[in-house]
């Protein structure tokens, strides 16, 4: 894999000019800015991660209509609520290779158009089989775009700002949920389940145009050389962490005699990296990494790739974190809004709004609550936003118990708050 990259100019102490999105021709970039492209970007593939959540969700709204029409039991259910997840766990790696080696841009838009024809043929299919199999292959689909997404994210926006850009996609995504459950719960109560899925197939089509017609993609690796520039620049430097504590007397040292440089030599310039000790203490030679850059990882087999990232013991453990997130929040939003018709006689619509509306806010109100006290005591205590991610989680759990033995719909509305 070649990190070779186009020609990139300085034109003056704080831009650049390069060529930041293939065939569109040079652009001058200023260094200074964290997210030179704007956060447009950001936002529209958001949306994309709403629709795709919303589209799984729809289901749980209007699975009561559903089981009026086909006349399928609550083990049916479960399997026409999990085939597709399911399914998707078969092409995830597949669309992460995919992703690697194609336009994201034109991937994305084509995949959100699949996913719109299939909300169209889930409205208008005409037997349980049939309906199962269009959510079976709309489910498959589903994956293709999150690898895409997350590469694009990457590419435009630089390490400074990198992971407020995925947090924007991640709420959009959390916010799909309620959302699928509100369409699918009012307007099948309203209009039929089939004008419900019909409902959600128009705003994805909507939203496949605009990405391929407004979302540039990207160079590969575009963000990183920008973040590699700004420090050249002395526009980004790197904290001082507590392996390497300075004290006031030496950060005057530092100001009146410039920063420490460790020079990394690469393809095309050197790079500098301000705040880190020279490598070579007695020597002021550069270290060559190009062969390190050059390096061709193409001969690994996707197993290998995979035992390489399971032997990361954090990593094994935040995805087994994320499979237990995801199952929970899957199996809430999929059966809560049955639960309420059921135990208190609600209709689809105001069963749906109520778990629709007060998950939004809660969604949103505890994402910025969590922010807030994550930011707070993350110089106070080593891992501290996983402290209270932990905490939070088991918060949740007490919550969803309780929700479950105290059938108090006051209480309930609380509590799924």
């Amino acid at each position: 894999m070649s990190t070779q990259t186009a020609s990139t100019t300085m034109v003056s102490e704080f831009e650049a000019e390069m060529e930041a999105f293939p065939g569109k021709g040079l652009r001058k970039v200023d260094l200074r800015k964290a997210a030179p492209f704007g956060w447009t970007p950001a936002v529209l593939l958001g949306f994309v991660a709403a629709i795709d959540r919303a589209d799984q969700t729809i289901l749980g709204g209007a699975l009561e209509k559903l089981k009026e029409e086909f006349g399928f039991n609550d083990f049916v259910a479960g399997i026409l609520l999990s085939a597709p997840t399911i399914a998707a766990l078969f092409l995830v790696i597949p669309a992460g290779r995919f992703a690697d080696r194609r336009n994201r841009t034109i991937l994305i838009s084509i995949v959100i158009t699949i996913w719109a024809f299939l909300s169209f043929g889930s409205a208008a299919a005409p037997t349980f089989a049939i309906f199962l199999f269009v959510r079976i292959v709309l489910g498959m689909a589903t994956p293709l775009t999150i690898p895409a997404s997350a590469s694009i994210a990457g590419d435009l926006y630089t390490t400074r700002v990198r992971t407020k850009a995925f947090a924007v996609l991640r709420v959009f995504e959390y916010l799909g949920l309620p959302l699928g459950l509100v369409i699918g719960g009012v307007v099948s109560q309203s209009l039929g389940w089939r004008a419900a899925f019909l409902f959600m197939g128009v705003p994805a089509l909507v939203l496949a145009a605009v990405v391929f017609f407004f979302l540039r993609e990207p160079r590969r690796g575009l963000a990183d050389e920008i973040t590699a520039l700004a420090e050249d620049a002395g526009l980004a430097t790197t904290p001082i962490t507590e392996t390497s504590p300075r004290s006031p007397a030496s950060n005057n040292d530092a100001v009146a005699q410039g920063p420490t440089l460790s020079k990394v030599s690469g393809p095309a310039t050197s790079s500098i990296v301000v705040g880190t000790p020279p490598s070579t203490p007695d020597s002021g030679e550069p270290i060559d990494i190009t062969h390190a850059l050059e390096t061709d990882y193409s001969d690994e087999s996707v197993i290998e790739r995979l035992r390489g990232i399971l032997s990361i013991r954090s990593l094994r453990y935040i995805i087994i974190g994320q499979m237990l997130l995801f199952a929970g929040f899957a199996g809430l939003f999929s059966w809560v809004t049955i639960y309420l018709q059921r135990v208190f006689a609600l209709e689809a619509g105001p069963a749906s709004g109520i778990t629709g509306g007060v998950g939004l806010i809660g969604l949103l109100l505890g994402g910025a609550l969590s922010s807030r006290i994550g930011d707070r005591g993350v110089g106070k205590r080593r891992a501290w936003r996983i402290t209270v991610a932990a905490f939070s989680l088991l918060f949740s759990a007490l919550s969803v118990f309780i929700f479950i033995v105290v059938p108090i719909l006051p209480l309930d509305i609380a509590l799924f708050f």
